[in-house]
């Protein structure tokens, strides 16, 4: 099973979002990803989130991520891949995978990428 990191924003209660991030360090919910993924491998698979950090004053995460089935189509795991993050119908965050070299310097300073606009609707 792949595991890869990712710099994930959640989205405010303005933004059609949750009120706040979750409060534990783990979540599991559906994931839809950008249009550049093969869509005969569409379906519905659930992503888990591990928070590894969570850089003040944003609601952004660091977090480990994974597909929860094994059989979840794993390349979709890549760097710069974008997706979504859902509770029913409602997107509540966005996210990006990151090199796994971001994710050593972070604490350093080093900007991470942010997540891609075209999830934003």
């Amino acid at each position: 099973m792949t595991q890869r990191t990712a710099r994930i924003t959640w989205l405010t209660a303005e933004q059609g979002g949750r009120g706040v991030p979750p409060s534990g360090p783990r979540y599991v919910a559906p994931v839809r990803f950008d249009g550049g993924v093969d869509a005969s491998e569409c379906g519905n698979w659930s992503l888990v989130v591990e928070l590894v950090t969570h850089p003040a004053p944003s609601a952004d995460w660091i977090a480990d991520v994974r597909f929860l089935a094994d059989e979840a189509p794993q390349t979709w795991l890549t760097d710069g891949a974008s997706f979504a993050l859902y509770e029913g119908k409602k997107r509540v965050a966005v996210g990006t995978i990151v090199a796994e070299t971001h994710r050593a310097n972070e604490g350093a300073g080093v900007a991470l990428p942010t997540h891609d606009t075209r999830l934003t609707k």
